[in-house]
């Protein structure tokens, strides 16, 4: 599709073109709803230039014209046998004998609508939002505070084990409803209703391995995730189309995916090895190996501490002068809290995260301490945190 073609896709152009209203139209609705703060969709009802019937089937066009589903010739003839003939978008689609690929259109937003997640108006009210933005109407739906990020996540989880054929769309209907209700997984309830079964095998996914290793953050991942099914595009492709990682970090990620498959590697591990291989300089083989000497049964119940001071290589003053350098490595002195339990784990990831906005100078440091009490007090991710307190990123 080209960028003209893409451009087409916004929702006033698109009924520009089809002959569904005027330009001189769209530009008095667009008025309206700078004045007003209206979505255009709804100005265009208020002030009757068109039907909702009309307005929905042109939403849901402009849905399967983004997802390369049918073509903007096709979307004009639809379009404007809905409007003359009062038919749904399905219903013109089929008149003109266009087959919708039913795995392509058991799509997010029919997930959030048909497991009670988001109402229909809402649901188009984001997809508008999302052609007027360029962000995934997922996104759009958390930002407005339809649904929040754990909601956003079961759904494309459930979505990508519909689109690998693993459950029905049925099933994962069911599933999101119980999970919901449940506040659980969504993998949780069709596991206990034999919809799905978990392989065996201990795996890492990509999206987590870097999340937990700081160098994505959550709501970057379900962008990305949301974007890659539109798209049909692996995630890592994603995520280096949209600049969050390099070609050189995912190479990294994917290759100890690898070890953790293959039983080299404990999922546990798998972010600690991300981290010193991208920032401490290591290779994957000397981060692995530094991890497993941590772990290896043969070490002796004997701390290094001791071990020093027994052979006289070290004094209480250089171990208090070692503890104070400690502090300003920010990977140490994070094992450190962890391991006296001044920190739980996502409270570390929760400041590491703010660590790198303020250095970065993304946001400054009494904007991060507020986000980071807000993120403790209510148990909600960082990205929710700064949402919610209104602090741009």
């Amino acid at each position: 599709m080209t960028t003209t073609d893409t451009q087409r896709i916004r929702l006033g152009i698109l009924m520009i073109d089809a002959g569904l209203i005027t330009r001189d139209d769209l530009e008095e609705c667009l008025a309206m709803a700078k004045e007003t703060g209206l979505p255009v969709g709804k100005i265009f009802l208020l002030s009757g230039k068109t039907s909702e019937p009309v307005l929905l089937a042109t939403v849901q066009a402009q849905s399967l014209l983004k997802d390369g589903i049918i073509s903007l010739e096709t979307s004009y003839k639809a379009l404007k046998k809905v409007a003359q003939s009062g038919l749904t978008l399905d219903e013109a689609l089929k008149q003109l004998k266009v087959e919708v690929d039913d795995v392509k259109v058991n799509k997010l937003g029919e997930l959030l609508v048909e497991a009670n997640f988001v109402s229909e108006e809402q649901l188009n009210e984001a997809l508008e939002g999302s052609a007027d933005t360029g962000l995934p109407f997922g996104r759009m739906l958390v930002l407005n505070g339809i649904i929040n990020e754990a909601q956003l996540a079961a759904t494309l989880n459930a979505q990508i084990l519909v689109r690998d054929q693993k459950i029905t769309k049925e099933q994962a209907i069911e599933g999101l409803k119980q999970a919901r209700r449940r506040q659980i997984a969504v993998e949780v309830p069709l596991m206990e209703k034999g919809f799905y079964t978990v392989q065996p095998r201990e795996s890492v996914r990509l999206g987590e391995l870097l999340t937990l290793s700081g160098m994505v953050s959550e709501s970057q991942i379900l962008s990305a995730v949301e974007l890659g099914l539109v798209s049909q595009k692996p995630l890592g492709k994603v995520l280096t189309e949209q600049n969050l990682v390099s070609e050189s970090v995912l190479r990294i990620a994917l290759k100890i995916q690898e070890l953790v498959e293959a039983g080299t590697l404990k999922p546990a591990q798998a972010a600690e090895v991300m981290t010193k291989s991208t920032e401490g300089g290591l290779s994957i083989p000397d981060a692995v190996a530094s991890i497993q000497k941590q772990v290896s049964p043969d070490n002796q119940e004997v701390s290094l501490k001791d071990f020093l001071f027994a052979t006289h290589h070290l004094t209480d003053q250089e171990l208090q002068t070692a503890f104070e350098k400690s502090v300003n490595n920010n990977q140490i002195l994070g094992r450190i809290l962890l391991s006296a339990g001044l920190l739980d784990e996502n409270s570390l990831q929760a400041a590491m995260r703010l660590v790198f906005l303020v250095k970065g100078r993304v946001i400054n440091q009494a904007d991060a301490s507020k986000a980071f009490e807000f993120c403790l007090q209510n148990k909600v991710s960082i990205d929710e945190a700064l949402a919610r307190l209104d602090i741009k990123i």
